[in-house]
């Protein structure tokens, strides 16, 4: 019999078959409550546009949307800091490749920070032309954040999952935000569990989102389709005999099919969420005009 309580099995690590089993129940249980409670708060979420899609002919659906989304969230933002120079911190940054791209073809430039607890070997390869690049080796839970210069851009790309405490995590580093502070965030969705299988801490519904991030913007990707397409040609797949391996042109003609379908059905199952947390002194200045009008 488990003795650990689901909830505390972090997924990123070695699972006996029962943790794994436990594991899954658990998150199957909590991510249908999870949407219950979004449904009956009403949470509104808006569909990511499928933007330009130009990865590469392996990547998942997933990947994609990811691109998609801080493309939009990059031009959203830009006219807010007015080409001025920014300083980007990129929680969990992994490789530093994800998120940066997209500001930049948007016209961002400036101090870009990743701050992950171990580094990744692609990190010091990454270039760019706009941005000053940094890492910042330390446990989040624990950094002493005073360390931090103030953050114009604090963003995070499926990283808030392997994080136990988020909203702590989130919490602290948003103590460190410029008063122009802006947000950008991308976590999977319940979906995401038949996809990923046990991966991370959790996953997230509208609800979850809103509950981190009040004042946000959501919007939600993937969908019955491309879910399916992910499980058909990645988790269930054999290295190097699946159709992503073997057939890549027809890969990418069914990935790019899947995310139309996603949309025309409004993304139903979504396997992902991001949000969009507008500049301070934007979002105190909406807040201010609904109290006066009200």
């Amino acid at each position: 019999m488990l003795e650990t309580d689901p909830a505390a099995i972090n997924g990123d690590l070695p699972l006996t078959r029962e943790a794994f089993r436990a594991y899954m129940e658990h998150h199957e249980a909590r991510n249908r409550r999870n949407e219950a409670r979004s449904r009956r708060l009403g949470v509104r979420t808006m569909p990511v546009p499928l933007g330009r899609a130009a990865e590469s002919r392996e990547a998942s659906p997933s990947r994609v949307m990811v691109t998609a989304f801080f493309d939009m969230a990059a031009r959203q933002l830009a006219p807010h800091f007015r080409a001025r120079e920014v300083t980007m911190l990129d929680l969990g940054c992994g490789s530093g490749g994800a998120v940066l791209p997209s500001f930049e073809r948007a016209g961002f430039r400036g101090r870009y920070i990743g701050l992950d607890i171990a580094a990744h070997p692609r990190f010091a390869a990454q270039r760019s032309g706009a941005f000053t690049r940094e890492l910042v080796l330390a446990d989040v839970h624990a950094f002493d954040v005073s360390r931090l210069p103030p953050i114009d851009l604090l963003v995070s790309a499926t990283a808030l999952e392997h994080i136990r405490d988020d909203a702590g995590a989130i919490r602290r580093l948003e103590s460190r935000l410029s008063a122009h502070g802006a947000q950008a965030h991308y976590v999977p969705g319940g979906a995401a569990l038949a996809m990923y299988r046990a991966h991370g801490w959790r996953q997230y519904s509208a609800a979850c989102v809103r509950d981190l991030f009040p004042s946000g913007e959501i919007y939600r990707a993937g969908g019955w389709f491309s879910n399916a397409l992910h499980v058909a040609t990645i988790t269930r797949a054999e290295p190097g005999r699946s159709l992503r391996d073997r057939h890549a042109h027809a890969y990418v003609a069914l990935r790019t099919l899947s995310l139309i379908g996603d949309r025309l059905i409004g993304n139903a199952a979504a396997s992902m969420y991001g949000v969009v947390v507008l500049p301070r002194e934007r979002a105190g200045a909406a807040v201010a005009g609904a109290r006066s009008a009200a």
